[in-house]
């Protein structure tokens, strides 16, 4: 009688299906591949974004990053703080089926689906500038009214009205006259 294999052969065919993937292809490059989304946000919206000292656009935004680089990302608004935060890409958690598939050790660690970064969004609260704030509250200060000369000048000229009718010394007339214009 002979013997049917292909009832013990079909279990197995999926594991090692998956297992030669892995081995092949890279674990990591497979389950996430060598680049990670970032959604960056900051409160208030509008802030510029400059990945690595280069202005890559405006909050809110997704930065499309390599997994095994290290990024600046700065935020910038007019009236804030600038905000500055170092992404250090780290082992990734599916990094550890490479060291159950070895060989796909040598496929994710140079292409960088090995990494990934720790955080899976960026929001930042921006803080207002002191000096932003006492530069817009200079600029926003009542002015003071300037004096109204009209009065001082309609005293001048009685004054002098007074002098030419001789009803007042010249003595008097240029001491009252020397305290009315120190007065301005």
């Amino acid at each position: 009688m002979p013997y049917r294999t292909e009832s013990i052969m079909k279990p197995f065919f999926p594991i090692a299906a998956v297992a030669t993937a892995a081995i092949v292809s890279g674990c990591c490059s497979v389950i996430h591949g060598t680049t990670q989304k970032l959604p960056v946000e900051s409160v208030p919206s509008g802030a510029r974004v400059y990945q690595n000292g280069e202005y890559v656009g405006d909050t809110p935004m997704m930065l499309r990053l390599k997994r095994n680089q290290d990024y600046a990302i700065r935020l910038e608004k007019d009236g804030y703080e600038v905000q500055q935060t170092l992404l250090e890409s780290g082992m990734s958690n599916w990094a550890l089926l490479d060291f159950i598939f070895l060989p796909s050790l040598f496929i994710d660690l140079p292409d960088g689906a090995f990494y990934s970064f720790p955080m899976s969004r960026m929001r930042e609260t921006l803080v207002p500038d002191p000096r932003a704030l006492a530069a817009k509250a200079a600029a926003e200060a009542p002015r003071p009214a300037a004096p109204d000369n009209s009065d001082m000048l309609q005293r001048l000229k009685n004054l002098k009205s007074l002098h030419d009718q001789f009803l007042i010394s010249d003595e008097e007339y240029s001491r009252k006259q020397r305290q009315l214009l120190e007065s301005l």
